[in-house]
């Protein structure tokens, strides 16, 4: 029961991230208007705003002028419910503010100050508080001037939002894991690469590289997982 509790809880959270996300993008977030529909500008009822179930029962459509919507925020729900059904608190906000991110970044090469702020908050959170792990402020601190060197030689290779990130995530990753960490982004980071240029038969200009730290930190967490 208390699964169901959560994955109905971070069904909500998914719902709301999604939104907030999409209105970040578009430079029109305003949490104080009641939700309506990007097409006919109707005001939506509580009932066409349940998570999951109103996007399957109205197939992904607006219930006033059946103008459809993206099935990602059906997926947003499902995806980030399943997260908080199965990671701890402070878990589960990480990888929420990782997978909007990621969307992001592969959306609009662009990533919101303000999902970074309130990531590396949780981060610090979980450092100092939960496992009052003070040390790892100095070890965040020379990741920090490192990849600040990193940047300023390779700027055109990679992006303020990428070292901000990293240097963020160090909080949360042990020292050992880091070389995993690392080669695991690089790897991700050629497959998307080598996947973009496939695709549109071109090398492409940019690629998004969030997506690649994120699923690199989920493959430190289930080898941790797998440690004795």
């Amino acid at each position: 029961m208390l699964i169901i509790l959560k994955f109905a809880f971070g069904a909500c959270i998914g719902s709301f991230i999604y939104c907030v996300a999409e209105q970040l993008l578009t430079k029109q977030l305003n949490v104080r208007h009641r939700s309506c529909c990007a097409q006919c500008q109707q005001i939506l009822q509580w009932y066409d705003l349940v998570p999951i179930c109103s996007a399957i029962l109205l197939h992904c459509r607006c219930r006033y002028c059946q103008h459809p919507f993206s099935p990602l925020h059906l997926w947003a729900e499902i995806l980030i419910g399943f997260v908080w059904a199965t990671c701890s608190p402070t878990w589960a906000i990480i990888t929420t503010l990782l997978l909007a991110m990621s969307y992001c970044d592969l959306k609009a090469y662009w990533v919101p100050d303000t999902f970074q702020l309130l990531l590396l908050i949780t981060c610090l959170y979980d450092t100092i508080v939960v496992h009052a792990n003070v040390v790892a402020l100095w070890y965040t601190g020379s990741i920090f001037i490192l990849l600040f060197i990193v940047y300023q030689v390779y700027a055109q290779y990679i992006g303020g939002g990428d070292i901000k990130l990293m240097v963020t995530l160090s909080l949360v990753i042990p020292f050992t894991q880091l070389p995993l960490f690392l080669m695991s982004a690089g790897i991700c980071g050629l497959l998307h690469f080598a996947f973009l240029s496939f695709k549109n038969r071109k090398q492409p200009q940019a690629v998004p590289f969030i997506p690649s730290l994120a699923l690199s930190v989920g493959i430190v967490q289930l080898f941790q997982l797998m440690l004795p």
